[in-house]
């Protein structure tokens, strides 16, 4: 497992949007869910909301395909995981996954590797390499990537508790296929969606600081 620290969040922000159908950072939160929710294309939907009214959507897609490579099936879901202690202040978090599944071949593997490496690639450019949690973490490099498989986390620079993006491709034990994730988790504050860390891209009056944003709500 790598993990990397940046404080580039536009990046995150572009991945998802070019990575997912419905993009979370497009508008506010509840416009974002119910364009979720009403996707015509997301198919086989599961929908809960619990005791907070925090909001868990499931579903999969036939004709939506993110990939260089043909996939056999692609989920998508936002799991609420309740609130966390985000920058002291109690905060809905979410965590936004899109899962897709490959038939197994040498070909198949040599394509999803390139995607593999396209993808951190694009956060490589844009993170600092060095300390997290104690452990100085090598450079990436194409040539050192793994043949079986991968997990990399990525922490922006000012939030560390949680990666706010995992990028995972492996091969399951007794499958024929090859499975890719994207994780990215966010933060939803004043029904506007965040990647975890500073907010990138909103006005002042939106809250673009944490200082503007917690002593308002002193």
């Amino acid at each position: 497992m790598i993990a990397l620290t940046s404080s580039g969040q536009e990046s995150v922000v572009k991945f998802v949007g070019d990575y997912f159908r419905v993009d979370p950072f497009e508008a506010k939160f509840s416009t974002f869910v119910r364009a979720l929710s009403r996707d015509k294309q997301l198919l086989n939907k599961m929908e809960y909301t619990d005791e907070a009214s925090n909001r868990s959507i499931s579903g999969n897609y036939d004709v939506f395909n993110p990939f260089n490579i043909n996939a056999s099936e692609v989920e998508v879901a936002l799991k609420s995981i309740g609130n966390r202690d985000y920058f002291g202040v109690s905060t809905p978090m979410y965590i936004y996954k899109l899962t897709a599944r490959f038939a197994d071949s040498p070909e198949a593997r040599k394509k999803i590797r390139r995607d593999y490496w396209l993808m951190i690639n694009r956060f490589r450019r844009l993170y600092t390499f060095g300390y997290h949690l104690g452990l100085e973490h090598p450079p990436l490099r194409r040539k050192d990537r793994n043949k079986d498989g991968e997990s990399t986390n990525f922490f922006f620079a000012g939030y560390k508790d949680m990666a706010s993006c995992n990028l995972v491709w492996a091969t399951p034990p007794s499958s024929d296929e090859i499975e890719v994730n994207i994780s990215v988790c966010f933060a939803v504050i004043n029904d506007r969606v965040y990647p975890l860390g500073h907010y990138p891209g909103r006005p002042q009056n939106e809250y673009y600081d944490l200082v503007t944003w917690k002593n308002d709500l002193k």
